[in-house]
């Protein structure tokens, strides 16, 4: 909704309260083969209330004309999509939720409704709470808790389809190789019925892949230098 491009530079979030932007590849990927998207995202001051919300890189069933229907001011893309996967690059913390206000977390609610037997959706933080039956799959904490993310970025985000095998790579330089692997996850992307733990595929085994950023009460800017995919 609000993202915007500056030269070579697409620009998620300015530095201001209630934004939200996603970049998505228009076509579709075939998940039963594997893939790479390799992406260099920026956050930069000025930080207002320390700083928030961060990045995430999306998997979903959804097109980018629909999710550009979501009205999604000052919430995260994934408060109003049903069936996705999602890597979080957070920079908030939320009491009650959050070990520390920078990690990187692999999340799937998958089917929000089935899980809450409602027709509601959970935000991003509760979704992970006990209460709701936790998603939160796998995370990595920096040593640095308030500024990790902070400056010029560099992820790859690789899927092994026969295994089902998720490598988060992150530097604060270019990815060099394993020695930048901070998540390790198996969840096999399947033609199977949605339910609390699968999502669902286009047509059986296609997907929609992008990323987001997002800012609330607190904000910072949210900008990526490059996105690539390799499938």
């Amino acid at each position: 909704k609000d993202a915007s491009i500056s030269g070579s530079e697409m620009i998620l979030t300015p530095a201001q309260s209630s934004k939200n932007g996603v970049a998505v590849f228009k076509d579709k990927v075939d998940v039963t083969k594997d893939f790479t998207v390799d992406f260099t995202f920026k956050i930069e001051g000025p930080f207002g209330g320390g700083g928030a919300d961060g990045i995430i890189f999306i998997a979903t069933k959804y097109s980018p004309s629909e999710l550009q229907s979501f009205n999604t001011s000052g919430k995260w893309i994934t408060n109003h999509i049903n069936n996705f996967f999602y890597v979080d690059f957070d920079t908030y913390l939320n009491g009650g939720y959050d070990s520390q206000a920078h990690s990187i977390s692999i999340k799937y609610p998958a089917d929000q409704k089935l899980a809450l037997g409602t027709a509601g959706y959970l935000n991003c933080n509760e979704m992970v709470h006990a209460n709701y039956g936790s998603r939160r799959m796998a995370t990595w904490n920096p040593g640095n808790t308030t500024t990790e993310f902070h400056g010029t970025r560099y992820v790859r985000i690789n899927y092994t389809a026969a295994t089902g095998v998720w490598k988060v790579y992150y530097s604060q330089s270019a990815i060099a190789g394993e020695g930048d692997v901070k998540i390790t996850h198996t969840y096999k992307l399947e033609n199977l019925p949605a339910d609390n733990s699968k999502i669902e595929l286009v047509d059986g085994k296609y997907l929609y892949l992008g990323v987001s950023g997002a800012t609330g009460a607190a904000w910072e800017k949210h900008s990526l230098t490059s996105l690539t995919i390799n499938n």
